[in-house]
């Protein structure tokens, strides 16, 4: 549960801050707004620009799939192992992540 919780919060602080920027708030105050500092703001910084909103609507419909699982439920086209869905959660997040 801790893992899955650390891995949907991340996403969960990027979608809250790109829907701000959207909204036509600056990235520093919609960072702040979200309790964003330190290293993780440098993070958020070089990825949210990267990060499309039908990205992250899509990976928080997959963590809250992946929540399920986690949960037992058994979800279509996704692992019934709650640790092979959450590693193919993560690894979905870290590849839109990535430097390129």
């Amino acid at each position: 549960m801790l893992v899955h919780y650390t891995i949907a919060e991340d996403i969960r602080a990027l979608k809250r801050v790109k829907d701000a920027m959207v909204a036509g708030k600056p990235l520093p105050m919609a960072l702040r707004e979200q309790r964003v500092w330190g290293p993780r703001e440098r993070l958020f910084e070089r990825v949210l620009p990267r990060m499309t909103e039908a990205r992250l609507t899509g990976l928080l419909l997959a963590a809250h799939q992946v929540d399920g699982i986690v949960k037992g439920l058994k979800v279509a086209d996704w692992p019934t192992d709650p640790w092979q869905a959450l590693q193919r959660l993560a690894l979905r997040f870290s590849r839109f992540c990535m430097v390129r």
